[in-house]
């Protein structure tokens, strides 16, 4: 019985946890179709199909974590510190090629660069992938969760000040530009 109820809490809590940081991108998506038009709804979803991509290239690390450390969890340490520094140096050399490859793309300069902040949200979801596989490995999905509950609530609640907010205040009115601060500053949480 007790290893069904840890199956069942594990799942539910990765579940709600997977589901709050894409619910943020949705959710953001929809407040800017609204509230700024086609345009750059277009240019937010390029950005997070971007991310998407260019974050794939980095699967395979989490799991082979959770895997050794499952297996050995006096090697978290060993692992943290292996790992932080590996998903470092990929994520940033991987938010360089997306750099360059937005650059090459043929963009208007205005895309371009919000394309290239956006990109920097690579490296702050890398480590935060090594955490979460740390979590994972120890069976405590319940701080993950409750850290991609804050993260959506940052992401949301900032991108919502950056195209509702008064001109003038932090992020505030300040449209896509404002957004993509803000997804960057919501990874970096």
């Amino acid at each position: 019985m007790v290893i069904r109820r840890r199956i069942l809490s594990n799942s539910v809590l990765g579940f709600i946890s997977s589901l709050a940081v894409r619910a943020a991108g949705a959710l953001l998506f929809l407040l800017l179709a609204r509230a700024a038009g086609p345009e750059p709804a277009g240019v937010f979803s390029l950005g997070t199909t971007y991310l998407a991509i260019f974050g794939a290239v980095l699967w395979g690390l989490d799991e082979l974590t959770v895997r050794e450390v499952a297996r050995d969890l006096s090697a978290t340490g060993r692992y943290f510190t292996g790992m932080v520094g590996a998903r470092l140096a990929l994520s940033a050399l991987t938010a360089c090629a997306m750099i360059v490859m937005v650059r090459s793309a043929g963009y208007a300069e205005s895309t371009v660069a919000f394309l290239s902040l956006f990109a920097l949200s690579l490296v702050a979801d890398g480590i935060s992938a090594v955490l979460q596989a740390l979590f994972n490995a120890h069976q405590r999905l319940g701080i993950p969760m409750v850290i991609g509950l804050a993260v959506m609530t940052a992401k949301l609640g900032g991108g919502a000040w950056a195209l509702f907010g008064p001109p003038g205040t932090a992020w505030g009115g300040t449209g896509l530009d404002g957004v993509a601060q803000v997804w960057v500053a919501g990874s970096g949480l």
